[in-house]
């Protein structure tokens, strides 16, 4: 498990700011990335409290990919994380999540260059519309 200040250096101690209750985690790898890309993904109840939660969330429908991955990237564990997360369904729709843009997504764009690019070709293609 990498811990991430809120500056993105990788530290063994962390700073807490207002902002920032914990500090932003993910997996040591985007390899370790192994979750399911298809059919229906319940979130355990330390990362997701909300309504229907049982039902789970579908993996062929957009929206639900957007929610449910933004909830796993700002609430799990690395471990969690890795076992939830896809690295395909992660880099597609990355740019649409929902996550702390001071302390989450530049941690995982630093260890992760993928979502990075994802993120640009995403600003990239907004840019060129119209």
């Amino acid at each position: 498990m990498t811990l991430i200040d809120s500056k993105g250096a990788a530290s063994n101690s962390v700073t807490m700011h207002a902002y920032s209750a914990y500090p932003a985690e993910h997996p040591d790898s985007f390899d370790d990335l192994h979750g399911p890309s298809h059919g229906r993904l319940v979130l355990p109840l330390d990362v997701y409290w909300g309504p229907d939660r049982q039902k789970g969330f579908d993996l062929s429908n957009p929206a639900d990919v957007v929610y449910a991955y933004s909830e796993v990237v700002a609430n799990a564990t690395a471990d969690q994380q890795e076992r939830m997360l896809n690295r395909k369904l992660l880099v597609k729709y990355w740019p649409e999540l929902s996550i702390d843009v001071r302390r989450i997504r530049p941690a995982w764009e630093k260890a992760f260059p993928a979502l990075r690019e994802s993120m640009a070709a995403w600003k990239t293609s907004r840019n060129n519309v119209g």
